[in-house]
C-alpha cells in the first residue's frame, strides 16, 4: 500500500532562507580566511620572540598555504556572486 503524501505539509525551505544561509556561509568563510592570516602573523612573530621550541615558521607556512588555497573561492568568487545576485 502506497502512502498518500498529498495531504502532508510542505516542509521545503523558503527561497529567502536559502539566500540568508548562503550569506552566512560566505561570511563565516571570510572570517576563516582572516583567522588563517592572523595565526600566520602570530607564528612569524613568535618564531623570533618565543623561547618555546616549536616549529612556528612551519606553522605559519601551513596557515599561509591554506589561506592562499581558500582565498580565491572564499573571498573573491563568493563575494562577486553575492554582489551580482544582490543587484538583480
Amino acid at each position: 500500500m502506497k502512502k498518500d503524501w498529498s495531504n502532508e505539509p510542505d516542509l521545503s525551505l523558503p527561497q529567502v532562507f536559502d539566500a540568508e544561509l548562503e550569506k552566512l556561509i560566505v561570511e563565516a568563510n571570510q572570517f576563516a580566511l582572516a583567522s588563517h592570516f592572523l595565526w600566520s602573523l602570530w607564528a612569524i612573530i613568535q618564531s623570533s620572540t618565543s623561547n618555546i621550541q616549536f616549529g612556528y615558521l612551519e606553522f605559519a607556512a601551513t596557515r599561509l598555504k591554506d589561506f592562499r588555497r581558500r582565498k580565491e573561492n572564499f573571498l573573491y568568487k563568493k563575494v562577486f556572486e553575492m554582489t551580482i545576485n544582490d543587484e538583480e
